[in-house]
Formats: structure tokens, C-alpha cells, sequence
């Protein structure tokens, strides 16, 4: 390869993407899509499964009670005053201080089931650091939570070191530090408790959230625009997939007589470190820096983008972002959808075992659900679009705003009936469908950023995201607020779910009427100097095959 000069004759949003230049089969592009769909994957796998853990790890009846023949030789060990842990061989004593401060050593075994002082349990598992805790319903919300804090205050510094050093860098730290997280955070929740376990999600969350901002940079760089909506819906159908292997995975492992939620963690660990081992061999950050991709694949990518070919620092717009109206339109639909979400994400297990009553062995299967259905929606809407576009049938706009409109409100409504059934068939059905219509997010706000400045991706998608995780720290408040202990009462989940669909709707309104799908002039900004909405203007080089 050598440089040389060269100036697209297609470089605007919105113009023919069928050029000469079209490969055919697999390309470098889809090698790094599939890399990023999996640091997705793993990311969101490594958020979800907590949500059916947190049950595994709070629940009691999990784990069978066996008769121990003594029980004079109890050493305990406290943790936060949550609970005292049995070192004899194999028995995990769970009880409340309180509790155990009531009885004595020469109370026999009957006697202790009979008063229910004491939970004497024996795990069939080989792992000895398996105990179930006594933690309140406000003490969950806030471990549950404690990721979403950090990842939402520190996306707007990271989203700039996403920009300035390209997306492979980022992505690679996150997923290395997720991964040894993952792993040691059994025997940081055994010898810290509650508040050990919020900080180690407290770091997860401030590194995954170069996760977003790194995914938007790569499309930004890498995606064509006939391409576009395909290409990010494969990688963002990571998300439910990851959704749904974490729920899943978490609900066997948790329930398993063998293995206990501790296999989880160091599972999703293990994946997470696998993730960064083949980002850091195989992911390149641009076309412009891959060894080997073809003459004829380069001048498809770069001939088709608003990005910059040759990479460029450029300083961030700030003031052209946060003035514009496109952008904050961008911002109020995700919100909207993000809080719909969080409750799903976060919230769904809880009310699947208390007011549906399922069994933890079959709820991580139910609260896959609605990411098995978005994974195969997500697809669907993907070829979609870009059969729309592509042959002039809908513009990209109208596009944005079909997909913005199915993904939050529709879906909102099926959710909202899903809280109004009580047969788990109809609620799983109904659960279902909301996925389906959520899924269509994907080719609305998710990729809207790329649409506005596929220069300015990354930050882009870091103050949206932050914003948005921002306002989805509502979602525990007002289901603390509302429900409180009484997480059994559907009429309570319903009002919440009022309050999250009449948002939806209120959010998806301004989107449509403010939202936009062109490239904005400010993609061009090079610090003081005036930019053009024109890419000719620019001083774009490509690279041609020697």
C-alpha cells in the first residue's frame, strides 16, 4: 500500500452507496465487526447476569437444609454484620447477627429448625465460598445500580480518550479489567460484603464505559453507508444475545446443586478476558491502518463515509454539540428508551419471582426471553433499513424515526400489558413482543450518532449515554419509592410502568419532530479553523494498493 492523492466522489450522507468499488463476500470490515460484537456480548453478559445472581445470592431456600449431626463446632466468621459463615466442612451457616447472638452451641439440629434462629445448610458443591446473604430489597437496588453510577459519571472523559485514541486501545482496558473484576468478585463479596461487591461493580461500570462510544467509533470508521444498517445492528445484536446467555447461564449455575452463583461470576470473567485477548490480535482501528485489507474494500469503506480517511485529530465541537437541536433530540428519545430498559434489564427477575412466583431454576430463562426475540428482530430491522434506503423507498430520517417510534413507545405499551396478566404464558407472550418492538432501536437512536458525526462518534454517543444512564438511575428510585418492600403487589409494578411508557411517549415525540438523519457541518471542526459541510473541501488522502 502507499499513499497517494485521492478525493471520493461520494462522500455525503444520503448519496447512491452502489459505487464500482462494491466487494463481494467477507471482508476486514466484518472481521472487526464481529470483534466488537463480541466485547458487546461480553460486556452486557457481564451487567446481566447480577440481576438473576442478586436472587441466588439472597435467597435461602436455594440451597437445601440438611441435618448436621454437630453443631458445637461452629466457627463463624462475620461479614459486615450480613451474615456468619460455618467453616466446617462443606456447611454454609447463613443467619442474621442478630440472630445468632440468641442461640448456643448445644442447641440441636431439630431444635434450630423448629425456631428458625438459625439456617444451617449443607452445599453440595465443592466451592467454599457458596452462602446466601440477608440483604434488603434497597440494599439490592443499590449493588444492582452501583455499575450504572460510574459508568454514566465517567463516560464523558472516557468518551474523549475513545476519540483521541481510536477504539481497539479502550476497548482492550476495559475488557482486561472487567475480566480479573469478574473473576475475583466471590471473595470480594465474602470478605467485604455488600460494599465490596458495589465497588468492584462501581469499577466495572467506569470501564465498560468506554464499551459504547468505542462500538460508535469503530461503525463510524468502518461501516459503509449501504452497509450501515446492517453492519450495527450484527454488532449490537451482542446486547441480547449477551442479555440472554447471561440470564440464562445465571439462573442454571445459580440454581445448580454443583456449581452456586460464584460459577457465574468467574464464567463471565474468564469470557471477558478471552474478549480482550482477541481484540488486542485482531482489531485495527481504521482501514487506513489494516495490513492487509484489499484496494478494492478500502475504496468501498472510505468512498461511502463521512469520517475522516486518514486518521485525524480533530478537537471535539462541545459548543456546536450541545447547541444542537438534532443532538439533544437524539438524547431525549434515549433516555426515554433506556429507563423502559433498565426496568427490564434490572427489575424483570425480581418481578417474575415475586409476583409471578417462578422458580429461580426457570427465571433466567424468562428473562432472556425478551432479548432471544430482539436478537432476531434486530437482524430483521437491519436488512430492512438498508433495503429502504438504499432503493429510495423511505429517507434515512424517516427511517430513524419508524425505528425510534416502534422501539420505544410501541414497546413501552406492550410492557405495560405485560405488568396486567398474571398467567406466566401471557406474560411471557407479552414480554416477548416487547423485545420484538424494542429491537427497533437499533436503527433509530443507536446508530444516529454516526448519522449526525461520524467524526465525533464517540463523544457523541458518551453524553448521550451518560445522559441517559443518568436519568435511568430514576428507574430504582421510583420503584423504591413506589413499591418498597411490597414487591409481590402487581398494582404497584403497574404504576411504575405508567410513569416509564407515558416518558416513552413524551420522548419519541421530540425525536420526531427535532430529530435528524444528515450530517451536520460541525463533523468538519478542526479547532479554530472554519469547517464545510462539503468533504471535497477537506484534505482527505487515500491509500491505493502499490
Amino acid at each position: 500500500m502507499k499513499d497517494t492523492d485521492y478525493r471520493p466522489v461520494a462522500q455525503k450522507n444520503g448519496q447512491d452507496s452502489k459505487t464500482k468499488y462494491t466487494p463481494k463476500g467477507l471482508g476486514k470490515r466484518h472481521t472487526q465487526a464481529l470483534i466488537v460484537f463480541m466485547a458487546c456480548f461480553v460486556g452486557i453478559l457481564l451487567r446481566a447476569h447480577l440481576s438473576v445472581s442478586i436472587v441466588a445470592m439472597t435467597s435461602h431456600k436455594n440451597v437445601a437444609p440438611t441435618i448436621v449431626e454437630d453443631t458445637t463446632n461452629i466457627n463463624t466468621f462475620v461479614n459486615n454484620s450480613d451474615l456468619y459463615y460455618d467453616t466446617t466442612e462443606n456447611i454454609a451457616n447463613v443467619v442474621n447477627a442478630s440472630e445468632m447472638e440468641s442461640t448456643t452451641t448445644e442447641t440441636t439440629p431439630s431444635e434450630i429448625d423448629d425456631a428458625n434462629d438459625v439456617n444451617i445448610t449443607k452445599s453440595n458443591t465443592k466451592w467454599g465460598i457458596i452462602m446466601t446473604y440477608d440483604w434488603n430489597k434497597a440494599t439490592q437496588e443499590m449493588i444492582v445500580f452501583s455499575f450504572f453510577v460510574s459508568y454514566t459519571a465517567t463516560m464523558i472523559p472516557l468518551g474523549v480518550v475513545v476519540q483521541r485514541l481510536g477504539w481497539k486501545l479502550p476497548l482492550c482496558a476495559a475488557m482486561l479489567a472487567n475480566g480479573v473484576l469478574s473473576v475475583l468478585s466471590p471473595w470480594a463479596v465474602m470478605y467485604g460484603g455488600w460494599k465490596c461487591l458495589c465497588l468492584v461493580r462501581i469499577l466495572q461500570g467506569a470501564t465498560q464505559s468506554m464499551l459504547f462510544p468505542s462500538v460508535q467509533t469503530m461503525l463510524a470508521k468502518w461501516a459503509p453507508f449501504s452497509e450501515r444498517g446492517r453492519l450495527s445492528t450484527y454488532v449490537y445484536t451482542g446486547l441480547p444475545l449477551g442479555s440472554t446467555i447471561g440470564f440464562q447461564v445465571s439462573g442454571f449455575l445459580s440454581s445448580s446443586s454443583y456449581f452456586g452463583w460464584p460459577v457465574t461470576f468467574w464464567f463471565c470473567g474468564v469470557l471477558s478476558l478471552i474478549c480482550f485477548g482477541l481484540i488486542a490480535a485482531f482489531g485495527v482501528a481504521t482501514p487506513y491502518d489494516h495490513p492487509s485489507i484489499s484496494e478494492e474494500e478500502f475504496l468501498y469503506i472510505t468512498g461511502s463515509t463521512s469520517s475522516d480517511i486518514v486518521p485525524k485529530r480533530r478537537s471535539t465541537p462541545w459548543k456546536h454539540i450541545l447547541t444542537s437541536k438534532a443532538f439533544w433530540a437524539m438524547v431525549v428519545v434515549q433516555i426515554g428508551s433506556t429507563m423502559g430498559h433498565l426496568f427490564v434489564f434490572t427489575e424483570i427477575p425480581q418481578y417474575l419471582n415475586n409476583v409471578l412466583h417462578i422458580d429461580l431454576k426457570y427465571n433466567g430463562w424468562f428473562s432472556s426471553l425478551p432479548f432471544v426475540c430482539m436478537l432476531f428482530a434486530a437482524v430483521l430491522y437491519g436488512n430492512l433499513s438498508d433495503f429502504l434506503v438504499s432503493n429510495k423507498y423511505l429517507s434515512l430520517r424517516n427511517v430513524r424515526r419508524i425505528g425510534n417510534t416502534i422501539g420505544v413507545p410501541m414497546a413501552g405499551a406492550f410492557l405495560l400489558s405485560f405488568s396486567c396478566v398474571s398467567d406466566a404464558r401471557a406474560a411471557g407472550a407479552l414480554l416477548a413482543m416487547y423485545s420484538v418492538m424494542h429491537a427497533a432501536v437499533f436503527i433509530g437512536f443507536h446508530i444516529n450518532h454516526v448519522d449526525l458525526a461520524p467524526n465525533f462518534a464517540g463523544p457523541l454517543m458518551a453524553v448521550s449515554n451518560m445522559l441517559a444512564h443518568l436519568s435511568g438511575l430514576l428507574v430504582p428510585v421510583i420503584v423504591s419509592t413506589i413499591i418498597q418492600d411490597d414487591v409481590s403487589n402487581a398494582s404497584k409494578w403497574q404504576v411504575v410502568l405508567v410513569i416509564l411508557f407515558s416518558i416513552q411517549v413524551v420522548a419519541n415525540g421530540v425525536f420526531v419532530v427535532f430529530g435528524r438523519a444528515e450530517v451536520q457541518p460541525w463533523n468538519y471542526y478542526d479547532g479554530d479553523k472554519p469547517y464545510s459541510s462539503d468533504p471535497a473541501d477537506e484534505d482527505l488522502h487515500l491509500k491505493t494498493k502499490a
